[in-house]
């Protein structure tokens, strides 16, 4: 990052905000599961322990792992969202890691290839025609993919397994475990036939033919390295170990966790996949990474399982090196890049800050009155402050968040300060907020921002002098979003610390809910009538004018009858709040499920409510329970933290 572009983050400003990176190195590991039990092994056992060691005393930071083959819950095969949990993870490392993300081991075995949860309908349609035309069955295939008309363009959806075999989720129901596989097989082998037909008849592309010959690892390589910028060399890191002689070994009962095999006997090696998995290890990766970080090793195949430590341990040793000396290589190298890690804590306050603004100005919508009355004042000539007030959940934080993107705008060449109180630790207390405050604004003047004192009641008086820096042709706008949500030390709701006269070329606008009436009436004591805004909630033709935005950007819709239950909704609550979780349920309601099963609360706490039911049911009520008792363990901590704090 250049010094233009840190000084447009001291000013405010939301255009082409860098990524916060975290402190935090996290890997996700890809590969086949059943080839590389002791590399993984050996890696848990001796190396994850020391990069974790020397993360947190040399840098700082925490070192986490995500290792898919621990399993994934039953619900998510069920729903076919196994591929697409692991293609998730992939995208939290790429947006959390400092430095590496993403490592994958990628030997002789091409893997699992699973079927495509959804297809377009266009392709879908192309491809049962073409299974018709063959006079082949299409039966099975229209059956178990049905078409969503709320995705845009439509697409066909793979059904949940359980919903057309009932036993599946017993994984003591043999029977109907048996059932699947034989549907799964018929539906990969048509999709399949269909997919090649089509693309040597050139309706289909070489790589949409692709997706239905695809596997889990080429999946996330694809997603984890392939499609990546050049840079994907900065973070990834590839490990190639070849078993020289296992052709010689197919009949071996445990050939098949190394490499794929035919199940017909005697054993025969299948050649469609080790020519795909060829021309990714070999030719797709070896171009996109250099030689640096593809690693490879040779060894001979061991009667004991293939694999093991008895015969192989030199091998096993050297790749806990490599794979060791590797990975500090590149978080040595991110850190020195990355400015957030070497700076001070001002740089990554307001970038935290920003791009809370930004993430909110997205789903921005309505609020023109409003923006309007502040525009008014931001460009008018009052010396007082501005106060935005209204019910918890009505949307202020967005408005302050709007206001911030449009400032530049209303205020030319203006610093920008913004806070969303409570958010981080040093907008949570009123000490850490004023200091914050003041070095971003010195700083800003080019002013020596050493003067900023350490006492708070010289804090006070000097954040009112930092003020006066303002000029005409430099003008400050001060935004502090949910005045309640400072804590109470340092007598913050006393509001003493807030200028009851403002300098020239200075404006300053505050929010808070209804429901901190100590705050409401304090404000009111200090301002007249007119520095005060009420947001009021959405009319409910608003807000399904601002679900029906929201759902666009996500290329969907809802059927009409889906839309009568959220206008129902709407019209007993229609609070922003309650919309963005009305969006969060109906984002994934199909134009094919059954209206009783699209049901919306009244309520925000009820909404809420069927959010912790719909996590309990995905991950399980004990990790839920759990979680949340840590999050709300951890908020008692930080409030007794911040009462001890200066």
């Amino acid at each position: 990052m250049d010094d233009s572009q840190y000084l447009s983050i001291l000013h405010g400003r939301l255009d082409n905000l860098p990524t916060l990176n975290s402190r935090l190195v996290r890997i996700f590991i890809s590969s086949t599961f059943t080839d590389t039990r002791e590399e993984r092994n050996v890696l848990l056992e001796d190396v994850y322990p020391r990069l974790k060691t020397i993360c947190k005393e040399k840098y700082g930071m925490d070192f986490q792992l995500v290792d898919m083959r621990w399993g994934v819950p039953v619900e998510a095969s069920d729903d076919h969202q196994a591929t697409q949990l692991c293609l998730d993870e992939i995208k939290n490392c790429q947006k959390l890691s400092t430095g590496p993300n993403f490592v994958t081991f990628l030997n002789q075995k091409h893997g699992f290839r699973p079927l495509q949860t959804t297809i377009s309908a266009t392709e879908f349609e192309l491809l049962t025609s073409c299974l018709k035309e063959n006079d082949l069955d299409s039966s099975l295939v229209e059956r178990w993919y049905r078409r969503d008309d709320n995705q845009v363009p439509p697409v066909y959806v793979l059904q949940p397994i359980s919903s057309l075999i009932p036993g599946y989720r017993d994984k003591n129901n043999v029977e109907a475990l048996k059932e699947w596989d034989e549907v799964f097989a018929k539906l990969r082998e048509c999709l399949r036939f269909a997919s090649k037909k089509c693309y040597e008849k050139q309706r289909l592309s070489e790589e949409e033919m692709h997706k239905y010959y695809m596997s889990v690892t080429e999946a996330e390589i694809f997603n984890g390295i392939l499609k990546l910028p050049d840079s994907a060399a900065d973070h990834c890191l590839c490990f190639v170990r070849i078993i020289d002689d296992i052709t010689s070994h197919l009949d071996h009962s445990k050939a098949w966790r190394f490499i794929d095999v035919m199940t017909e006997n005697p054993k025969s090696l299948d050649m469609e996949a080790q020519t795909i998995l060829s021309r990714l290890r070999d030719e797709k990766l070896v171009r996109k990474l250099n030689n640096f970080n593809i690693t490879r090793y040779s060894v001979k195949w061991s009667e004991h399982e293939g694999i093991n430590r008895q015969d192989h341990q030199q091998y096993l040793d050297n790749f806990k090196d490599s794979f060791y000396n590797s990975m500090v290589v590149k978080i040595e190298s991110a850190v020195q890049k990355e400015r957030s890690l070497n700076m001070d804590g001002l740089y990554i306050e307001l970038l935290q800050h920003l791009n809370m603004a930004n993430e909110r100005c997205r789903m921005f919508h309505g609020r023109e009155e409003i923006l309007k009355d502040v525009a008014s004042y931001i460009q008018g000539s009052e010396n007082k402050i501005l106060a935005l007030y209204g019910q918890s959940g009505c949307g202020k934080t967005s408005i302050i968040a709007q206001i911030t993107k449009l400032a530049p705008g209303l205020l030319k060449n203006a610093v920008v300060a913004v806070r969303f109180l409570g958010t981080s630790p040093n907008s949570s207390n009123l000490w850490r907020l004023l200091r914050s405050l003041c070095e971003q604004i010195t700083i800003c003047y080019e002013k020596d921002k050493h003067e900023v004192p350490e006492d708070f009641d010289d804090l006070k008086d000097h954040f009112v002098k930092v003020l006066s820096y303002a000029s005409s042709s430099k003008p400050l706008l001060i935004l502090l979003d949910s005045l309640d949500q400072l804590s109470r030390e340092h007598h913050a709701y006393k509001l003493n610390w807030l200028p009851r006269k403002l300098p020239p070329n200075v404006r300053f606008i505050v929010s808070t809910y209804t429901e901190a009436s100590d705050l409401i009436g304090t404000l009111k004591l200090m301002f007249s009538a007119k520095h005060f805004i009420e947001v009021p909630v959405f009319t409910p033709s608003l807000s399904g004018q601002v679900l029906k935005a929201w759902l666009k950007l996500e290329n969907r819709t809802l059927t009409d009858e889906q839309f009568k239950i959220v206008d129902s909704a709407f019209d007993k609550c229609s609070l922003p709040l309650f919309v963005k979780l009305a969006y969060d349920q109906v984002l994934f309601w199909k134009s094919y499920s059954p209206l009783e099963t699209c049901q919306l609360r009244y309520t925000v706490q009820q909404s809420i409510e069927i959010l912790f039911s719909q996590l309990e049911k995905k991950h399980g009520v004990t990790l839920v329970k759990r979680a949340l008792s840590y999050v709300t363990a951890s908020g008692s901590v930080n409030q007794s933290l911040k009462i001890c704090s200066p």
